[in-house]
């Protein structure tokens, strides 16, 4: 990614959708969320659920766990269990599939080109609150790497981690 796009993804307020030269595909049938382990993961629920119905486009809820997490895969299914009635209750087609790994980026990566996805959507987690201008390992991997179009959303100040009915993020 080059220097100028790396600078707005990481001080955008905003959603950035960034897309490498080679895409010539428009609009979306195919968004990929993936969900893992992350404080912040389940924000980003929403701006798929827009996107999705704005263009009639299937949701991939694709939980990502490291393969060393087998003690937290049940409060990890109820995280999953959680986005999925936010996504059926919003009335839109979804796939949940979830997938274990080393490297999660690399998962979230095959999985989107494996499913033909036009988007894949994701939090910045940035690395550092105190700076609060470098991107996270894995969106940092994404958004150099993937052959797919890249949603980055910065996570919301505060205790953030729950979406409501509506598809919104919930504050505790």
């Amino acid at each position: 990614m080059g220097s100028n796009a790396h600078k707005v993804v990481n001080r955008a307020n905003c959603p950035v959708i960034t897309v490498q030269t080679h895409s010539k595909k428009l609009g979306f049938s195919d968004i990929v969320v993936p969900i893992d382990n992350k404080f912040h993961s389940r924000q980003k629920v929403s701006y798929a659920i827009e996107l999705a119905r704005h263009y009639g486009a299937r949701i991939h809820i694709l939980g990502l766990l490291e393969s060393h997490d087998d003690n937290d895969a049940p409060k990890f299914s109820i995280k999953m269990d959680s986005v999925e009635d936010v996504v059926k209750k919003a009335g839109l087609p979804y796939v949940r599939k979830t997938v274990e790994g080393t490297n999660l980026a690399v998962s979230a990566m095959d999985y989107s080109e494996s499913v033909n996805a036009d988007l894949i959507v994701i939090m910045t987690d940035q690395e550092s609150s105190l700076t609060g201008i470098f991107l996270g390992p894995f969106a940092k991997q994404i958004v150099n790497h993937s052959k797919v179009p890249v949603m980055s959303i910065k996570p919301a100040e505060g205790n953030y981690d729950s979406i409501d009915l509506t598809g919104n993020a919930r504050i505790y």
